[in-house]
């Protein structure tokens, strides 16, 4: 997650992105740990665009809740440096920026509002490259050819049962763990 981090790690995706984008006219790569390179990828001359879908916080917190093992003894918690003793230490944990908390539960919280403070404000810096999209965006025509549209795709064909992620809450809506995405156009 940390820009100064492990820039080999960082240059072997930009590398595999950039020869799909020979191979494709169209690649997609959905993941989280993209936003803070967002400035990076643009300024490299990447031509793409960042789509955020916004998930209201209370949901998005309890699903990680759900997800992570409640916040509890053996819980994961990717968002807090810690060791190993209460939370367990995950492969994952690398890909998430890091809190100080003494909960799951806040350091979610904490991750929710940085998290969309910067889609937020890379949207206001590159409005042509990054736009945020409400949830709700995903499950309605309207909403889908709108967030096509700004990708680029002229003549967009959707599908008329779009697949559900596997990841659900108990009320049956869908947790969407990798809330950011952006497509080579």
């Amino acid at each position: 997650w940390r820009t100064d981090g492990d820039e080999l790690a960082f240059h072997f995706h930009v590398d595999k992105f950039k020869w799909l984008m020979r191979k494709k006219p169209f690649v997609c790569d959905s993941a989280h740990w993209w936003l803070p390179r967002i400035e990076t990828l643009i300024e490299s001359g990447i031509r793409l665009k960042v789509v955020a879908i916004k998930r209201d916080q209370e949901a998005t917190v309890r699903s990680f809740l759900n997800l992570k093992g409640g916040g509890d003894v053996g819980s994961i918690n990717h968002w807090v440096e810690h060791d190993d003793s209460f939370w367990n230490k995950n492969f994952w944990d690398v890909c998430y920026p890091k809190y100080v908390s003494d909960s799951l539960e806040d350091a979610l919280n904490q991750y929710w509002a940085a998290y969309y403070d910067e889609v937020a404000r890379l949207e206001a810096l590159y409005p042509d490259v990054v736009n945020m999209f409400p949830i709700e965006s995903l499950s309605s025509e309207a909403g889908q050819l709108e967030i096509l549209s700004f990708c680029g795709f002229a003549k967009p064909v959707l599908l008329a049962d779009a697949h559900k992620n596997a990841n659900t809450l108990d009320d049956g809506r869908t947790f969407f763990q990798n809330p950011i995405s952006f497509l080579s156009v």
